[in-house]
């Protein structure tokens, strides 16, 4: 599924024997990821920081830096995918929005990664919505071009080496303590012009239809999808069953957004690619003109989440919730 790989550990990715965990909770091998003659070490927790469906993320260190570090939970679904990660990663090289895989290999039958850590741990995109939407507020839209802007180079950069994301959402942009944006999960990126055919909510019409070469454009609706989550606090666009279509009333645009990004966020969510916008357009357009601040502004400061205008928005997620005897 989107895989640029086979399902066979192609070069680079070596078997690496597991000696018995030491005490104190950790484990730790030598010689995993091997390169330029240096033998890195590579040590762990047994602590999950985090699990899904197809991996689990441990903490751990290599070379002496915090590292995460994502082992495949089976041979299936979750073995393609970190395999097709791994494949990708490769290719794309370093960027700054994009996050680093350090290393990669087999441990005990379980596929690898080795990522740098990103702080504060676990923050991404959803969660800094949350934030704002918590204590009443909205992500500002100078934040928000700034994190944008980031993403266009990002998939620039995978655009310039012949790969497309095809799976952005909020949860799979970090946000660091400095404002800062990382790309994360390459689980079904692939080449431009392949044909693939997959059907979620939020994926793109020609994704979800399969049956036209993909293009770039599949990334500009992944921008707006992470828009429309931000604005509107929806995640699916489109119909999962039968003939593929926009939803209706989608894209919502009741919740208040500043013009300018309303506008960006229906321009890149156009169904047809022919009408789409380009990511030069993205680039070009009135809301990203203006020079993104190099520093944060003070009304970046992440809201805590807390006060009266918190428990106002508390109250009315409660009210929406089903009654006790609804739910049972």
């Amino acid at each position: 599924m989107g895989c640029l790989l086979s399902s066979n550990a192609g070069p680079g990715v070596q078997e690496a024997v597991l000696p018995t965990a030491p005490a104190h909770g950790t484990s730790s091998a030598s010689g995993w990821g091997q390169c330029d003659g240096v033998m890195p070490t590579l040590t762990w927790t047994q602590k999950v920081l985090c699990s899904g469906a197809d991996k689990d993320v441990f903490a751990g260190t290599y070379q002496g830096r915090s590292v995460a570090i994502c082992v495949s939970k089976d041979h299936g679904r979750g073995w393609r995918r970190i395999l097709n990660e791994i494949k990708v990663f490769k290719a794309l090289g370093a960027h700054p929005h994009i996050i680093t895989m350090y290393s990669s290999g087999l441990r005990e039958g379980s596929l690898y990664m080795v990522l740098e850590i990103v702080n504060p741990v676990g923050f991404d995109l959803e969660r800094l919505k949350n934030t704002y939407f918590f204590a009443g507020r909205t992500v500002p839209s100078s934040l928000m071009a700034r994190i944008v802007l980031q993403l266009v180079s990002a998939l620039g950069h995978m655009h310039h080496k012949g790969i497309i994301h095809m799976d952005l959402k909020t949860e799979h942009v970090l946000v660091d303590n400095r404002h800062n944006a990382k790309l994360i999960d390459m689980g079904i990126a692939g080449a431009v012009g392949r044909r693939e055919c997959l059907r979620a909510g939020y994926l793109a019409p020609e994704l979800c239809e399969g049956v036209r070469p993909l293009g770039i454009k599949v990334d500009s609706w992944g921008l707006g999808v992470i828009l429309h989550q931000v604005y509107q606090r929806q995640w699916r666009l489109l119909t999962t069953t039968g003939q593929v279509e926009m939803l209706p009333g989608r894209p919502a645009t009741r919740r208040p957004m500043e013009r300018p990004v309303r506008d960006a966020m229906l321009r890149l969510l156009e169904v047809l690619p022919s009408r789409r916008w380009h990511l030069r357009d993205l680039q070009e357009c009135e809301w990203l003109r203006e020079p993104a601040a190099p520093e944060a502004p003070e009304d970046w400061d992440t809201p805590a989440a807390g006060g009266d205008a918190a428990r106002r928005v508390l109250r009315r997620c409660t009210n929406k919730l089903p009654s006790r005897t609804s739910s049972a």
